[in-house]
């Protein structure tokens, strides 16, 4: 007994520490990812289209990708405004309160919209905040009209 139990805490310090090896592989990959990203040429001409657009409608526009659990900002361009919210790039923000993830989430074929819609946490951040399937895919719906 006393030697399976010395096995099975070595196998548990081992596999934490492969763990602990592995997500700062991914931290440091994703941070090396992003920074390939940003000072690639395809950044340059990203940037220009936004700080364009963002001088036409007057408005901070921000490059996001969606990802497993919300969309992540990638790029963003701000305006002059006086009050601004604060999201760094690399920000997660969740699908069913944002702009962005909204607008993904009416891009998507109706069946595959609703069985995403059906798996989302409806986390509450504001009073606004859609906290059910139903009210999320009516606005979806609308917005896809657009």
């Amino acid at each position: 007994e006393e030697k399976a139990a010395a096995q099975k805490a070595i196998q548990t310090t081992i596999k934490d520490a492969i763990k602990t090896h592995f997500d700062a592989l991914a931290k440091s990959d994703g941070e090396l990812g992003s920074g390939l990203l940003h000072n690639s040429r395809g950044h340059i001409a990203r940037r220009q289209i936004l700080k364009d657009l963002a001088n036409e409608v007057g408005e901070t526009v921000n490059f996001v990708v969606p990802e497993d659990d919300g969309m992540r900002y990638l790029d963003r361009v701000e305006t002059d405004w006086a009050f601004r919210i604060h999201l760094p790039i690399g920000t997660n923000v969740p699908f069913h309160c944002t702009a962005s993830g909204k607008c993904f989430l009416a891009s998507l074929p109706l069946q595959k919209r609703r069985s995403f819609v059906n798996n989302l946490n409806f986390e509450q951040r504001t009073e606004q905040t859609h906290t059910s399937t139903e009210t999320l895919l009516e606005e979806l719906a609308q917005i896809r009209k657009l």
